[in-house]
């Protein structure tokens, strides 16, 4: 009798997850809105309840957790130290870009990171002293989310993981295979040294959010909709990582689309207007290249080995004016259409 009792609180368990699933879907627009629509599929985020939810948790746990163990080792460790201690992280990680990389084609990248680590190894002290860098050979950080996106895989609804954050099924996929394939994660699990795994894993937690302790404080205090903006950022950063090899319009190509301003009667004015530090102000409504106007929030910094857009290139925090999506652009892809 047991058998014929026990399939019903599983039964009754499948159907409440069904129901908490389907209830924290998003309600699909009316299709009768085509705005609506494009607004919801652009977005590419069916689970937003729920992923809403996950992310106000992420929030919490940063709150009381992740940001003050930042805070104290900003306070604690000099910069000079912190920077050490990125640099041996961030050459722990090389490996795992070579492979992925080989999975790529992409075998003169391979090759270039092959040398950075064993530059970094040896001459920089186990990585502690980015020498590669200085010899004109740049971080080019690669995982298999990234591999499966040079395949043509595409990334799926956006979903938002406890504790781990923003990802879609592409890079959830990719971030599993990729404990698989880095060689450092065999060598721990094959010489029984799980611990030393977990502990480099906390120090990336740490270090990372110690190195966007103040970024992140500015977003959050500049975002209408935090949640939103990170959704935005996040979804535009993946995809650059993936079209990492396509060629950037430089500054003086003609075809590039540039950032306008009015004619100036002062020529101290029209002088700071062509100047591109000051070619776009807060407040001032541009037009993207999907033909929408935007207020410009402000000049948006990246820092660090990780940013997905050049450190030399000007990037801006703009606004939909029309239903308040945020996004992270290139001055070149924008174009001044009124100054207030």
């Amino acid at each position: 009798m047991p058998s014929a009792v026990q399939p019903l609180p599983r039964l009754a368990a499948v159907a409440v997850a069904a129901a908490l699933l389907l209830a924290a879907c998003a309600t699909p627009p009316d299709p009768a809105d085509p705005d609506a629509v494009a607004e919801y599929e652009q977005a590419n985020d069916p689970l937003e309840p729920l992923n809403r939810a996950t992310f106000d948790f992420n929030l919490f746990v940063d709150r009381v957790l992740l940001k003050p163990v930042a805070w104290v080792y900003r306070e604690v460790v000099p910069e000079q130290g912190r920077q050490r201690v990125t640099n041996f992280l961030d050459n722990t990680e090389e490996p795992l870009s070579i492979v992925n990389a080989v999975l790529q084609g992409n075998l003169d990248g391979a090759g270039a990171t092959t040398v950075r680590f064993l530059t970094n190894s040896t001459l920089g002290i186990g990585g502690l002293f980015d020498v590669a860098t200085d010899w004109g050979l740049p971080r080019a950080k690669e995982d298999f989310g990234q591999t499966l996106g040079t395949y043509g895989v595409a990334e799926g609804p956006y979903i938002m993981l406890p504790l781990l954050g923003p990802s879609n099924p592409r890079d959830l996929t990719g971030f599993v295979a990729d404990q698989g394939l880095d060689p450092l994660s065999y060598f721990y699990w094959t010489n029984h040294r799980n611990d030393i795994s977990t502990y480099v894993t906390a120090a990336k937690l740490v270090d990372a959010r110690a190195r966007r302790y103040q970024e992140a404080a500015d977003l959050e205090a500049s975002s209408l909709d935090l949640y939103a903006t990170v959704r935005s950022l996040y979804r535009q950063r993946r995809t650059q990582q993936i079209e990492d090899q396509a060629a950037w319009p430089s500054a003086d190509d003609s075809t590039a689309p540039q950032a306008a301003s009015p004619e100036a009667t002062d020529p101290d004015q029209a002088a700071a207007d062509s100047d591109p530090a000051n070619a776009l102000r807060p407040h001032d409504v541009v037009a993207w290249t999907d033909g929408q106007d935007y207020a410009v929030e402000g000049v948006f910094t990246g820092k660090g080995p990780d940013d997905w857009f050049r450190p030399d290139e000007e990037m801006y925090r703009v606004r939909n004016l029309a239903d308040g999506q945020v996004r992270v652009v290139r001055l070149t892809e924008l174009r001044l259409v009124s100054r207030r």
